[in-house]
């Protein structure tokens, strides 16, 4: 580690701090950066990454801490350094450019080799530091590279001028607007063809959430006569178990390495969790399970507890812990028998323990073991030996937060606050949102909590903010909440959309895709914000719905099951919804007659209870049972 750091000090990124003293002499993305490697003729080294991410943190420590590596990097390339959170827009660009090259999604450490004038030409992502067999080592590529740079620069230069022009999409044309009945049907054989039947969840490993997913599947599966009704419960079911579910701290970790959702990895997203907290909600009122309510409520504690910055959040915390993956989370069978034996447990008891919560002296992970427990439904003494397993990790190092605060992410965990019941805090979390990063109807991406925003915002930024703020709005009826919601979504009109597309924003500003990635994305969420403001404020928002979806049309005909955000604004913008008037008090209880209708129903606080269309009032009801009853008789 060198003594003076580099220039990555002088940002407010915690991940470009932690590169910060590497004795690679990184730059942040910036002009500057750009026009030294044109001015030097010296090829870009661009690897991006995030704070929290554990492969990030090897190719760190195996070849950003290596001294040879370093000075061969320092000597014939330009190496910048992007924090793929506080630059969506530098991380889709280069995401594609991956997928271009490869022929397969990248993920991270995504790293990319640019020409001095800025056009890549190779692309790869974790890279070990030495060559190993068959696989290219970090430093003979780097060795590779420069050489050729030195004596051919003219192929590298022609193929990385081929694949840029060949990342210009063609403008899809717009097509129809295809049938929701269609669509859902096909969203729903497609969930069924890719549906895990041992683990739950859907393809193999690695197994992701998909959380908006599965949400779209508990609409449909009450449509379509309880299609699909046992496999949702099963993967919910499983993935609350251990493993991807922090049994002991709560929250849920980003992805399983394994189909059955045991071992994670470690990290934790506050985009997962507050996706995931919706999800449980709404499963609990159409399964009318209480468990499923209660990890939805035990979710919320964990962001409260760990990932609040004030009054925002922060946006993930760690898979490592002490320099090892999942060390915070983990614990020896031996550690495990003195904490129970310590907390007044029999060694009858401690067994039979043992057996519910997956403590075995093998362990299920490198030798120690993660809790997992056999059912949801956990024994009086199973709950009070997590607390001892909690009381543990006090005197554990715990993981990496990074602090920064995204306006996207923020509005995520506000809307699913106001959907679990929580909307004093919902609402206090976008007051503080609109008050620090809307200026003058512009919005920015975020910051840390004691610094300035200083990037503008992308189409997610306003799309998620809008979206949050409308589910406010008809949770509480504050009339703010609706005017700011119609404020965010003009301003992103003005600045995103163009005749049905919708671009993302930044640099490479090119049209964002409708299929969805780790959470719905800007353009499938920005066409649900729009129905939705069509339908409770003025059909002119529909109409922009019904555009943006015909520009994708057929992208949703054939693969609906990858667009489920857009599948629900497909139906919310095709006449097919309603909005339910009714006191809050009896909120939850229309939620759950929505749900098990399989309806796209917005429910409104109101004095009175009403059942209306997009036109007009189909009824006005003296109760909420008769109003409930009324949304039962409605054709699916």
């Amino acid at each position: 580690m060198r003594k003076e750091p580099n220039a990555l000090i002088h940002t407010h990124s915690p991940y470009l701090h932690q590169h910060a003293y590497n004795p690679v002499d990184w730059l942040p993305w910036s002009e500057e950066a750009l026009a030294k490697a044109r001015h030097e003729q010296k090829p870009i080294f661009l690897s991006i990454g995030y704070s929290t991410c554990h492969w990030c943190h090897v190719m760190e420590r195996e070849s950003f801490e290596d001294l040879t590596i370093a000075k061969v990097l320092n000597e014939h390339f330009i190496p910048i350094k992007v924090d793929r959170e506080e630059r969506p827009d530098l991380d889709r660009y280069f995401q594609e450019v991956y997928q271009r090259i490869n022929r397969r999604a990248g993920g991270w450490p995504l790293s990319v080799f640019l020409t001095h004038e800025g056009y890549p030409f190779y692309a790869a992502t974790y890279i070990p530091p030495r060559m190993n067999g068959r696989s290219w080592g970090f430093l003979e590529l780097l060795e590779t590279i420069s050489r050729q740079y030195a004596s051919d620069r003219a192929t590298l230069i022609n193929e990385a001028t081929l694949l840029t022009k060949s990342m210009k999409k063609e403008r899809a044309s717009p097509g129809p607007l295809p049938s929701p009945q269609k669509i859902a049907q096909r969203f729903l054989a497609q969930a069924e063809s890719s549906y895990d039947p041992i683990g739950g969840g859907f393809g193999a490993a690695p197994k992701f959430p998909h959380a908006s997913t599965l949400k779209m599947l508990l609409y449909l599966s009450s449509r379509y006569q309880g299609r699909m009704k046992s496999q949702i419960r099963h993967t919910l079911e499983q993935m609350a178990l251990g493993g991807l579910r922090d049994l002991v701290d709560g929250g849920f970790c980003r992805y399983s390495t394994d189909r059955i959702w045991l071992v994670p990895h470690f990290e934790k997203m506050l985009y997962d969790n507050a996706l995931l907290i919706e999800l449980y909600a709404l499963a609990a009122k159409f399964y009318d399970e209480p468990l499923f309510m209660q990890i939805a409520e035990e979710c919320a504690d964990f962001l409260e507890e760990r990932m609040r910055e004030g009054l925002f959040y922060a946006s993930a915390s760690d898979a490592d812990s002490d320099g090892h993956e999942g060390a915070y989370f983990v614990y020896s069978y031996d550690e495990a028998y003195a904490l129970l034996q310590a907390g007044g447990f029999s060694d009858k008891k401690i067994m039979e323990l043992f057996g519910e919560l997956g403590i075995t002296p093998e362990g299920n992970f490198e030798h120690h073991s993660i809790v997992r427990a056999k059912r949801l439904a956990l024994s009086l003494e199973a709950k009070e030996a997590l607390k001892l397993f909690k009381q543990a990790r006090t005197n554990r190092t715990y993981p990496f937060i990074d602090r920064k605060i995204l306006v996207a992410w923020n509005a995520m965990a506000a809307r699913a606050l106001f959907v679990l019941g929580r909307s004093e805090r919902a609402s206090e979390l976008l007051k503080v949102l609109l008050e620090r990063y809307l200026s003058n109807e512009e919005l920015y991406h975020g910051s840390l909590a004691e610094h300035q925003p200083t990037i503008k915002g992308y189409l997610e930024d306003y799309a998620w903010l809008a979206s949050a703020l409308i589910e406010g709005y008809l949770t509480t009826a504050d009339a703010w909440m609706l005017n700011a919601a119609e404020v965010i979504t003009t301003k992103a009109l003005a600045l995103f959309y163009r005749e049905g597309r919708w671009l993302f924003g930044g640099e490479f500003d090119g049209e964002e895709s409708f299929y969805e990635s780790s959470y719905p994305g800007g353009t499938a969420l920005m066409a649900e914000v729009l129905a939705k403001l069509g339908i409770i404020h003025h059909p002119k928002y529909t109409t922009l719905a019904q555009q943006t979806l015909s520009r994708h049309a057929r992208e949703l005909e054939h693969y609906p099951f990858a667009a489920p955000t857009a599948l629900m604004a497909l139906l919310l913008a095709t006449g097919d919804s309603l909005i339910a008037k009714a006191p809050k008090s009896d909120h939850h209880k229309i939620e759950e007659a929505a749900i098990k209708a399989g309806l796209p129903i917005l429910i409104m606080t109101s004095p009175r209870y009403e059942l209306c269309d997009q036109h007009s009032c189909l009824g006005d009801f003296a109760t909420v049972d008769a109003l409930i009853n009324a949304i039962a008789q409605r054709p699916r």
